[in-house]
């Protein structure tokens, strides 16, 4: 195989000869370099030429057959794709974009954590954490950057208390995390056991109301109200809450 390179070359593509006398075909090949002013120096890095002024091209001889082949650009495919441009770039640099920005890409890689509401910026800022010097002014600029950058829909409501339309947005709230209470042990226990409220508050000897009360820590059981529960449900229901 011999190589030959050519310049300035506007086209690409494939020459076949067969059935020519290898003279001949010679004689055609330093006609084509005579067109191109010659090959390209031997050591040519074909990296540091001008692309689209060059061209290697490989010949391939096989008894009085020869082809030449002129590769086309590099495929599609192993073209390099472009860097990826963080949208939240596009939001203002106000004070707290950081601690906002931080909630949003939290949520978006953390979804179970979250909830999702239509809320006003002041009640977005009473569920979160973005700082005690973080200002409502600043938080609804970087809030509407967002909307415009297509990161948040936005959209107004009509507020009747109020007399007037409020911005709001469809923003994460955090999920609340549970207490570990003694209400909240008796109602899992019971759902657990497969027992309904009225079902439990039977077998205890107790109405279903004041049962419900316990689980929802709106009053604190008996010592001895609580030895009942435990027997119903397990001698561990209060293991841990100091009672």
């Amino acid at each position: 195989m011999a190589a030959i390179s050519f310049t300035n070359l506007t086209v690409s593509g494939n020459m076949s000869f067969e059935g020519i006398p290898f003279d001949a075909f010679r004689r055609i090949l330093d006609f084509v370099e005579s067109q191109t002013h010659g090959a390209i120096p031997t050591g040519t890095d074909l990296n540091d030429l001008s692309e689209g002024t060059q061209k290697e091209a490989e010949v391939t001889v096989q008894g009085n057959a020869a082809e030449v082949v002129v590769p086309d650009e590099k495929p599609d495919a192993a073209k390099e794709d472009p860097p990826k441009i963080d949208p939240y770039l596009l939001v203002g640099n106000y004070a707290g974009k950081d601690s906002v920005v931080r909630i949003l890409k939290d949520y978006t890689g953390n979804p179970e954590g979250y909830t999702q509401e239509w809320m006003t910026t002041r009640q977005w800022m009473e569920k979160v954490d973005l700082g005690s010097s973080v200002t409502l002014f600043n938080v609804a600029h970087i809030l509407s950057d967002c909307a415009k950058a297509g990161l948040l829909e936005r959209r107004a409501d009509y507020n009747p208390e109020e007399h007037k339309n409020e911005v709001r947005f469809l923003l994460p709230a955090p999920v609340p995390v549970k207490k570990d209470t003694i209400g909240s042990r008796i109602h899992k226990a019971r759902k657990e056991n497969g027992f309904l409220a009225t079902e439990l508050a039977d077998l205890l000897g107790y109405s279903d109301a004041l049962l419900l009360k316990w689980e929802k820590d709106e009053l604190v059981p008996s010592s001895e109200a609580m030895e009942n529960l435990k027997k119903a449900l397990g001698d561990d229901l209060f293991d841990g809450l100091g009672v």
